[in-house]
């Protein structure tokens, strides 16, 4: 329902003569789209199989699964961070990234 609105009023603002979206900017929004709406279909067709414990673990755990699957396809070295004592495994290029952004000024 939310993007419904967000589009009518993307329309009606007259937003949408700003964009301009290469083909390849075309595709990649469609495959993150089908994507997700895969991603959503398979987590409620997992309801009815599974108890809901277990894929709601499974459901957020799957970043996690997919950080330490990609640090060994793509051969990564993963960064082992500190928040107060809470150890956090990422990848040391957007921990990086992340703290450029924290501190740049607030408008």
């Amino acid at each position: 329902m939310a993007s419904v609105f967000i589009g009518v009023f993307w329309i009606l603002s007259g937003q949408y003569r700003q964009e301009n979206w290469t083909k390849t900017e075309m595709k990649f929004l469609s495959g993150c789209s089908l994507a997700l709406v895969l991603n959503w279909l398979f987590l409620f067709r997992s309801f009815e199989s599974l108890p809901i414990s277990i894929t709601v673990s499974i459901y957020y755990l799957a970043p996690v699964i997919v950080l330490l699957l990609e640090s060994f396809i793509f051969r990564e070295r993963l960064t082992t961070i500190y928040y107060g004592k809470s150890p956090i495994i990422c990848r040391k290029h957007y921990f990086m990234h992340f703290l450029r952004l924290s501190e740049a000024p607030m408008l």
